[in-house]
């Protein structure tokens, strides 16, 4: 971060402003989100071809809270096995995940070839 800040002076204000704006736009998401009723409405919710990195990662559990009964399918980011999904597995076994039931499938068992 000092490096960074060094060859770049209003990278910390940047950064204050940007992480005060995403709780912000938490807020809102969920906020709206309780007035469709959608842990009633969803049941399923599908993610492909993201690597669910740790910068993500905040937004999916939100959206595990938003949806609790929710079953989840996973296709990682190139059909890649390894880092994709080490980060899947952490994501689903985080105690904040509230989502009762996840896979792991590739793109082509749900769209087809």
């Amino acid at each position: 971060m000092d490096e960074v800040s060094d060859l770049y002076p209003n990278f910390e204000t940047y950064n204050r402003h940007f992480r005060k704006r995403q709780d912000e736009i938490f807020k809102g998401v969920s906020d709206f989100a309780s007035k469709l009723d959608l842990a009633r409405r969803v049941d399923e919710i599908t993610v492909c071809g993201h690597s669910i990195g740790e910068a993500d990662r905040k937004y999916f559990l939100m959206i595990s809270n938003l949806i609790p009964n929710a079953t989840w399918t996973f296709t990682p980011h190139g059909g890649s096995g390894g880092q994709d999904h080490k980060n899947i597995a952490s994501l689903c076994s985080d105690p904040i995940f509230r989502s009762r039931d996840f896979r792991v499938r590739s793109l082509t068992d749900i769209i087809g070839d």
